[in-house]
Order: C-alpha cells, then sequence, then structure tokens
C-alpha cells in the first residue's frame, strides 16, 4: 500500500467522537476567546500597565527625594484626587485617553508639583516632571477605560495613595559615600559638575532607595488585591459597553494588569535611581 493511501476504518466519518464536554469547552473559551484577547488586548493591556508601574516608581522617587530636602513632613496627609492634567486626548471614535497614574495626588492639600522646593533642588525642573508625570496619558480603545475604572472603583486609587504614604513615612537621610553630586551628560559625560563641597546644604538629601522599594512593595501588594477583586466583582455582576456584554474582555485586562506587577520598573535599580537625582540637582 502506499503511505499516501488512506486506511479506511469501520465507522463513518460523522460517527467522530468528542473529547468530552470540558475540553470541548476549554478548546473553545482558548481558540474563540483567549486567543482574540491575546490579539486585540495583550501588547497594549502589558505596555499601558508597565507604563502605571513605572510611573509610580518613578512618582516614589520624587516623593522621597521631597521629603528629604524637608518639601514633605514626614507626617503629611496624602488623598487623591480626580485628573488634574492631560498630555493628549483621543481623536478616533472608540479611542480614549488612558492615564498612567491612576489618581491626581495631593500632599497636605497640594499637587506635588505646586510645593515650595528646596533652593538645592532644580526646581523648574522637578516641577515640569511631576506634571509629566501625572499628565502621562495613552490612547487606547475604550474598553480600558472602562477596566480602569472598574479598578479604580475598587481601591486602585487607595493603592497609590498608601505606597506614597509610606515612603514619605520611611525615607530617612541619606548616607553618601562619594562626594559627587552629578556628573556631566553628552559631550561632558562623565565630568565632575556638582560636589558635596559645592552644596553642603545638601547633607542628607537624596532618594532613599530603601523607603522607596519598600512602599513599591505596598503599590504591588494592594494592587493586585484590587485586580482580583475587581475581576471576582466582574465575574459576578458582569460589565457592559454600549449595551453589550465586555466581561471577558475587561477580565482578560484585569489579569494582564495583575501579572505585570511580577517585573520589576527599571528606575528601581540603585544606579538608575542615582541616575535620576544627579540631574535635579541645582
Amino acid at each position: 500500500m502506499n503511505s499516501c493511501d488512506v486506511v479506511q476504518l469501520p465507522f463513518h466519518q460523522k460517527s467522530r467522537r468528542s473529547l468530552g464536554r470540558e475540553v470541548t469547552r476549554t478548546e473553545r473559551f482558548r481558540q474563540e476567546q483567549v486567543q482574540r484577547f491575546d490579539f486585540l488586548y495583550r501588547i497594549k493591556a502589558a505596555n499601558h500597565s508597565t507604563g502605571r508601574n513605572e510611573a509610580v516608581a518613578e512618582l516614589l522617587c520624587y516623593l522621597s527625594l521631597l521629603r528629604n530636602a524637608g518639601t514633605i513632613r514626614q507626617q503629611a496627609v496624602v488623598q487623591w484626587d480626580k485628573a488634574h492634567v492631560q498630555s493628549i486626548s483621543a481623536s478616533q471614535s472608540g479611542q480614549v485617553g488612558a492615564h498612567a497614574l491612576p489618581c491626581q495626588i495631593l500632599i497636605d492639600g497640594q499637587r506635588p508639583s505646586d510645593l515650595l522646593l528646596a533652593d538645592v533642588l532644580d526646581r523648574e525642573s522637578i516641577r515640569h516632571r511631576l506634571r509629566m508625570l501625572f499628565g502621562k496619558v495613552t490612547v487606547l480603545p475604550k474598553i480600558f477605560n472602562i477596566t480602569d475604572s472598574r479598578a479604580e472603583d475598587n481601591c486602585l486609587r487607595g493603592a497609590l495613595v498608601e505606597a506614597c504614604e509610606t515612603v514619605i513615612r520611611e525615607t530617612q537621610p541619606v548616607q553618601r559615600s562619594a562626594g559627587v553630586l552629578r556628573r556631566g551628560v553628552g559631550l561632558n559625560y562623565g565630568e565632575i559638575e556638582l560636589t558635596r563641597g559645592d552644596r553642603p546644604e545638601a547633607a542628607g538629601v537624596g532618594i532613599d532607595h530603601a523607603a522607596v522599594q519598600s512602599a513599591y512593595q505596598v503599590w504591588c501588594e494592594r494592587a493586585r488585591e484590587t485586580f482580583d477583586r475587581t475581576i471576582a466583582v466582574v465575574e459576578a455582576r458582569g460589565a457592559t459597553m454600549a449595551g453589550q456584554d465586555v466581561s471577558g474582555e475587561v477580565i482578560y485586562i484585569l489579569g494582564q494588569y495583575r501579572d505585570s506587577l511580577t517585573r520589576l520598573p527599571a528606575i528601581l535599580n540603585d544606579q538608575r535611581m542615582y541616575r535620576l537625582e544627579e540631574h535635579l540637582w541645582v
């Protein structure tokens, strides 16, 4: 017999047997739902969530620096407010501008960018960076706005507030082992531009790496709890958009958000925090 010939077994094609109801259900969900969501949302969800985590980590660095500079008191009251600034708006139907940070943070009733900064720090640079951080927006399909709103309603904003409270409370004056505060970039790369001798009033001022890393872990723990809680709520109550059920999409995106918390932002690396700080001295 030719190896390409078909062997006809003694039963008709129509009598093909199922592998079972559970296998069928699982495969249908995997191929019709999960793979479709992967194609439509996986990369967008990963990028949006990674951007949010990076923004949280960067904000914690600034708050630690401002705490050590005396701009923020240790027992400062941290609150959240609706977004105050936005870098871009969606121009196409069905899309929205999704903020990286889940809310505007207020320190003793003021935006961090409006606080009176110490003379040793570059006030305009820090204010600009903070405004850009809170205004950072990514244009995404509307389903992401619905998903983010559900998470925010289940205390994602509270997770950010708690992380900010932690970094402010735990930040301690830094102990510098080296006397260099800032090195040049570009054509002046590596050249010493500022030392502790030039800024004796800067003693103890800087980003407390341990406090930032501790506060970021608080963010991760509380955010993970929020995403799990939100998934449970959507499973129980559903979610709709324009009258259509989008529960599966929302749950999938929330799962991507939760999974992204296992990847630490690059800025939490000690060298990255040193470099961030270097550019903020006067």
